[in-house]
């Protein structure tokens, strides 16, 4: 629902306004719900003889019973004053305030609470804020060269909906799924035997239901993973600043008018973010032990465990004290993910372009016709922590280059191109009087996008993460001799193929530290494309068509070896770009390189790189 009202009072403009989102939610997620099995080699898989099996179930065993089911409202209050101050001069004054309602909450996880002294029922009710806002324009009238308007403003903004986080913390509270993997000993009643999914005669025997038991059994007794929302967590927003003109040209018909009429625009935008989100895994704790780079090593801890006396630190990144890892390790992937607010500096961007564009129109051998040409530059200069670019918890938290776990560090954004060119110029001539004959042409050129050097996903089993991916940050070897390397795993080619990676990628830099994240870039990116048009007449009178031809990616047509667009390839879209494998020495005190693959780094977007034609009519009438 929205209502808005307007008034005029003598040079003022009023607007207020409330509205009303009111959503109802039934939300069925559930991953790994038929299961997922995985064998060590083909030899393996023909045998039947699985590496690992897992799943996810409902407390009921039926996986509709595992749905989130509630309502939430956002309400919104408004109002702003447009006041025309001066001759020329429009200021705006303006004040928005956010807050959202829900009776709902998250089921209450006992267990949860017990381990970490807060309990899982936060959601929406009680999240609220307060958005103050100012702009101003300015016409200058004639100013030097031509015509002047100024335009800024600043103010907080917050945007999007986050119900899709909240939905999670409704159906993971630990008690509606189930989540078990033999190969960490979460599903107990699983034996060696239900490892073999193949029968006698060769056929395949399916999931176990010892899968599905220990599935019940998990989330009955509150055993599954949790997703839940710090109880201080803030509404994140953005402050942002914006200034910029446009100017209009005037030369007096200096050159015959050449320097007349051209449109320049500049802008500039800083945003600052504040609270921006972030996602800590709550039972991961620092063991105590380092890396061989000295980057603190992590282990899941349940406190809960027989013999377990650890307590939380009450940081939500800080995990447990009085930490006996024999007792209190779980040995097992456990997450138990709080949707929170960044530590530390939030992050900012920086947005500068010009765009200098005019229309030139012409008589040429009493033929009507006109030339468009448009010049813009844009530089982008982002930085986050945490993108949060997944509706899972679980995805937010794992797919994030890190050094130090639940420590995300503050790096360049990997959505933001730092630079983009454009070009664009069309022709339009009027060959048959009404028909016209068009010719456009339309060329970019941006830097590539940043990325983050990394180990292969086996690094979790060094660093203690409690999952697989392929997010944590390369240790860079200063040489074949660097005592914190074992390179007795890899061949000499791969060896030599490494330091020529290091070499040239630009990871030299860093020897004898971590990469730092997104310091990289793929490679620049440039396109044209074409197009042609030709009016023709109607039938009737009224109606028209028009036939026109478009070239996408023109370069990559007259020759194969341009535009195409290579970029290093991610083990996932906000993770990094894995070199090799990773393992410890027996004694803590080395990394082990192993299985180092350079085909990993570079890949060709082919939908990019493809030159295409398209024919086509129009018919209008």
């Amino acid at each position: 629902m929205k209502f808005k009202a307007n008034y005029l009072w003598g040079d003022h403009y009023f607007t207020a306004g409330y509205e009303l989102d009111q959503l109802d939610v039934f939300n069925l997620f559930a991953q790994d719900a038929t299961g997922t099995i995985t064998f060590d080699g083909l030899e393996n898989f023909q045998a039947g003889i699985a590496r690992n099996i897992s799943g996810s179930g409902s407390f009921t065993g039926d996986i509709n019973d595992a749905a989130a089911e509630f309502s939430r409202s956002i309400h919104t209050l408004y109002v702003q004053d447009e006041w025309e101050a001066l001759n020329g001069l429009t200021l705006q004054f303006g004040l928005r305030y956010d807050w959202y309602a829900s009776s709902d909450r998250p089921l209450r996880n006992p267990k949860f609470e017990e381990k970490f002294g807060f309990d899982n029922t936060q959601a929406f009710n009680g999240l609220d804020i307060l958005q103050p806002r100012f702009g101003f324009s300015y016409d200058a009238g004639e100013t030097l060269w031509g015509d002047t308007q100024f335009r800024g403003g600043v103010g907080i903004f917050s945007g999007g909906d986050p119900t899709v986080w909240f939905a999670n913390n409704f159906q993971n509270f630990g008690g509606a799924i189930g989540t078990v993997n033999t190969r960490f000993g979460t599903s107990p009643s699983c034996t060696d035997a239900d490892l073999q999914v193949l029968d006698a005669n060769g056929n395949f025997t399916g999931v176990p239901n010892c899968i599905t038991q220990d599935q019940i059994a998990q989330a009955t007794g509150n055993n599954g993973t949790v997703n839940a929302v710090d109880p201080d967590f803030s509404i994140p927003s953005l402050v942002r600043f914006n200034a910029g003109f446009s100017h209009y040209t005037d030369f007096d018909n200096a050159a015959g008018g050449f320097f007349d009429d051209w449109n320049l625009q500049f802008d500039l935008i800083y945003s600052k973010r504040r609270n921006a989100p972030d996602f800590v895994n709550l039972a991961l704790t620092p063991t105590g032990e380092l890396a061989p780079d000295g980057r603190p090593i992590f282990s899941p801890i349940n406190p809960l465990l027989p013999g377990c006396n650890a307590t939380f630190n009450g940081d939500l990144r800080g995990g447990f004290s009085n930490v006996d890892l024999a007792a209190c390790a779980s040995g097992g992937d456990d997450e138990d993910i709080v949707l929170t607010n960044v530590d530390g500096k939030d992050g900012s961007s920086t947005t500068a372009s010009v765009i200098l564009s005019k229309l030139f129109e012409h008589d040429m051998f009493n033929v009507p016709g006109s030339v468009n040409l448009t010049f813009g530059y844009a530089y982008t200069d982002a930085s986050e922590v945490n993108p949060s670019t997944s509706s899972t918890a679980s995805s937010n938290f794992e797919e994030v280059a890190v050094s130090v776990i639940n420590q995300p560090p503050l790096g360049p954004s990997q959505f933001a191109n730092k630079h983009n060119i454009t070009v664009a110029a069309s022709v339009t001539e009027e060959f048959f009087e009404g028909l016209q004959s068009t010719f456009s042409m339309f060329f970019s050129a941006r830097s590539g996008r940043a990325f983050s050097y990394v180990f292969d996903a086996d690094a979790d089993e060094v660093f203690g993460d409690s999952d697989d991916e392929a997010r944590h940050l390369f240790y860079v070897p200063t040489g074949p001799n660097d005592p914190r390397v074992d390179l007795s795993q890899l061949s000499a080619e791969d060896q030599q193929a490494l330091f020529d990676l290091i070499a040239t990628s630009g990871l030299s830099k860093f020897a004898g530290e971590i990469a730092p994240r997104n310091q990289f870039r793929d490679p620049w990116i440039k396109d044209m494309d074409i197009r042609f048009s030709q009016d023709l007449p109607g039938f009737f009178g009224n109606d028209s068509f028009e036939v026109f031809v478009d070239i996408e990616n023109f370069l990559n047509l007259i020759d194969s070896g341009s535009n195409v667009s290579r970029r290093f390839d991610r083990g996932n879209v906000n993770e990094g770009v894995p070199i090799l494998g990773v393992g410890l020495s027996d004694d803590g005190s080395q990394f082990v390189f192993r299985d180092f693959d350079p085909g990993l780094n570079n890949d060709i977007d082919v939908n990019s790189s493809l030159w295409a034609i398209q024919f086509g009519v129009r018919y209008q009438f």
